[in-house]
């Protein structure tokens, strides 16, 4: 038996076009993914969810060193922000910005309920996210030292770093969710004794 570790959804975000994604208030999520987001069509089925928390968004905003930099470097890219401006939610291009979770504790085989019982999305913790080389061209490097530290790099489970860059789920049930909504732990098929590699988009 887990420990019920609990938080809740802040935004929900989806995109069609890779990062930034946009905010929207409900999130209908398939075993693809949540529809209308390109990670509705991932390689694999257990990264087809993205979560990071909103407390790691509040690390990079007390940083002067993580900042919009010159836009003229990302012509391709989607961002509508002005420089010097710093990362919101959603520009780090995860799906669930959660609120509140203890991402320290959170393990590699978790099972998560969000929304009601009836008809929230359960999903599975199956990998740390992974840093995307795009987010760096808009926001400079310092941002992964800050979430991405040495400790994941080797990635171990309980370092200071774990959990600050966000994980990546495999979708249990379909359902919808809502901003606002609860998250629940409610039971772990993994043995959390184990870290995971990051790959590294760069």
């Amino acid at each position: 038996m887990v420990d019920a570790l609990r938080g809740k959804v802040h935004q929900l975000n989806i995109s069609k076009e890779g990062i930034p994604k946009t905010a929207v208030r409900q999130m209908y999520v398939t075993p693809r993914g949540a529809i209308g987001d390109n990670q509705g069509s991932p390689i694999s089925e257990d990264a087809v969810l993205s979560l990071l928390p909103l407390e790691s968004y509040m690390e990079l905003a007390r940083s002067d060193k993580v900042r919009v930099i010159d836009r003229r470097l990302q012509p391709n890219l989607n961002f509508k922000a002005r420089e010097g401006d710093k990362p919101r939610p959603g520009d780090l291009g995860e799906n669930i910005t959660t609120v509140g979770l203890p991402v320290m504790e959170v393990k590699l085989g978790d099972v998560f309920q969000v929304g009601s019982e009836r008809n929230g999305v359960v999903f599975k913790i199956s990998s740390a996210r992974r840093a995307h080389g795009a987010v760096t061209e808009v926001f400079g490097p310092a941002w992964t030292d800050i979430l991405y530290g040495a400790g994941l790099r080797t990635g171990l489970e309980g370092s200071l770093e774990w959990g600050k860059g966000g994980f990546e789920a495999r979708v249990l049930r379909v359902g919808s969710i809502s901003a606002g909504d609860s998250m629940v732990r409610i039971r772990s098929e993994g043995n959390g004794s184990e870290g995971q590699r990051r790959h590294w988009d760069y």
